[in-house]
């Protein structure tokens, strides 16, 4: 089996750290609108994603580990929107987002970490 070469990392991280920050700026700043709060965090998330898709060429190992992420964050996505929809809590764009990307940078980890 290939190994992948762990540049993707990076992008693990930035999507987590994207994802805490949505969550703690939507509660520290729920008086903002959300369009603000939003280009607050993902035009310099945004920005690295360009700059890194850019820089660097994944391989058929990486490009189905991406794959196997999304799908994964997908399915969280749903669930957590579904789970709570049924118990009648407020779901706004803050969540769903945060959520988003928190599982694309959890599973990211776990997977480029688990591929050595």
């Amino acid at each position: 089996m290939v190994k992948t070469r762990r540049n993707y990392l990076w992008w693990a991280g930035a999507n987590l750290l994207t994802g805490i920050l949505l969550a703690l700026l939507g509660w520290l700043l729920a008086d903002m609108k959300p369009v603000f709060v939003m280009a607050i965090v993902l035009i310099p998330f945004g920005t690295f994603n360009f700059w890194f898709i850019h820089g660097s060429i994944a391989d058929e190992r990486e490009i189905q580990i991406l794959n196997r992420i999304f799908a994964k964050s997908g399915l969280v996505i749903f669930t957590v929107a579904w789970v709570s929809a049924a118990f009648g809590a407020p779901f706004g764009v803050y969540p769903i987002l945060s959520v988003a990307f928190a599982s694309r940078g959890v599973y990211g980890f776990r997977y480029f970490l688990e591929d050595r």
